[in-house]
């Protein structure tokens, strides 16, 4: 990444609640941020929700993770990809950081 590039601001392009079928199939749901800067890999915040009917954030991380690259960041395709290894943990240099945070209360 150049210096340029490091210095250009990262935009929120999607915030608020996210369906998602977990890893036994049954609907989640959960609070998902997207942030993206041209010339890098959007980062993908997901969040705990209270009242989510499926698999938790932590166990579903891999399938939220794909599906919101899928239906939020077609676009960003040319960027990179991610790779989960066997157990579902990132790599390629993509991060995950569990328990990061609540989702807002409205």
């Amino acid at each position: 990444m150049t210096e340029e590039q490091e210095q250009t601001p990262a935009f929120r392009s999607y915030d608020g609640m996210f369906r998602y079928a977990g890893p036994t199939g049954h609907e989640g749901c959960c609070y998902l941020q997207v942030f993206e800067r041209r010339g890098a890999l959007p980062v993908i915040v997901a969040c705990e929700t209270k009242d989510n009917p499926g698999a938790s954030v932590t166990n579903a991380g891999a399938s939220i993770a794909t599906q919101a690259w899928r239906q939020l960041l077609s676009h960003a395709n040319g960027l990179g990809h991610m790779t989960l290894d066997a157990g579902g943990k990132p790599s390629s240099g993509i991060q995950t950081r569990r328990n990061a945070g609540t989702a807002p209360q409205s």
